[in-house]
């Protein structure tokens, strides 16, 4: 009787810590994804280093295209004759440009981060229509490297506003699962500790980027490589929970069996 009660004590302390984690992840990213919609400027604030940031790659890399979209233009090999004349001018400019690339970015975030300024949907309009470049003189160039800043920068904060949407609702989806599971099958417990601890896993390396790598964190969530592996990732412990919910993990029962689990598995 005593075994059986410790057993009974083990199996009930399992199942509390898996509706709390199940609860906790639901709050955590439930906040994360509602705050997207409900608190205007939320996710383009926490990532405003890593916006900052490709906003200056982007300008150095159009700076570094100057002369390929003039030689691939309607002048063509003549543009290419003038461009071999004009190298010097053209390498100065390009270096005065590049200077300048911190000073205009830091003004362009500055100025776009007003969510009340016009100007937000202005170039959210012209990231659709594109900029055409062309050497012009340096004042002209300044003036168009800082339109096309503020077109970019609402397209990164788009993007990065979709990623994070993306990445918080599906991880609300799994938790939301896990926790309704954990009510519905109690018997299966056991089952529901494995992904229950890839969950925990995942949720805190995530908050550790978050809280204190932020930069690191949006360039991950931005890279889709990385954002497809991680979404590959919450979609199989996605699997395992509907395994476990409908087919009284049969499936989960017979990978864990397979790979000589120290715990004797058995659907539920």
């Amino acid at each position: 009787m005593p075994s059986i009660s410790r057993v009974g004590g083990v199996g009930q302390l399992k199942s509390a810590l898996l509706r709390f984690v199940g609860l906790l992840g639901v709050v955590l990213f439930g906040f994360a994804f509602i705050a997207t919609w409900a608190i205007p400027g939320y996710v383009e604030h926490a990532g405003s280093e890593f916006i900052r940031s490709q906003l200056e790659k982007i300008a150095h890399e159009k700076i570094d295209s100057l002369e390929q979209q003039v030689s691939g233009g309607a002048l063509g090999r003549i543009a290419e004759v003038l461009i071999a004349k004009n190298q010097v001018t053209i390498e100065k400019t390009k270096e005065q440009l590049r200077e300048k690339v911190p000073e205009k970015v830091a003004a362009v975030v500055a100025e776009m981060k007003d969510l009340s300024c016009e100007c937000r949907n202005k170039y959210a309009q012209m990231i659709r229509v594109g900029m055409n470049w062309q050497v012009e003189s340096l004042e002209a160039m300044n003036l168009k490297l800082q339109e096309f800043l503020k077109t970019k920068y609402m397209e990164v904060v788009n993007r990065v506003v979709a990623d994070f949407r993306i990445f918080t609702g599906c991880n609300l989806a799994v938790f939301a699962v896990l926790l309704t599971v954990s009510f519905l099958k109690p018997q299966a417990v056991t089952l529901l500790f494995y992904p229950g601890l890839l969950l925990i896993v995942s949720t805190v390396v995530c908050s550790y980027f978050y809280l204190f790598e932020q930069n690191s964190f949006f360039t991950l969530l931005y890279n889709n490589f990385v954002g497809m592996s991680y979404l590959a990732y919450v979609g199989g412990v996605f699997l395992v929970l509907c395994d476990i919910a409908l087919n009284r993990g049969r499936v989960t029962v017979h990978i864990l069996n397979g790979l000589g689990s120290s715990v004797s598995a058995v659907p539920c």
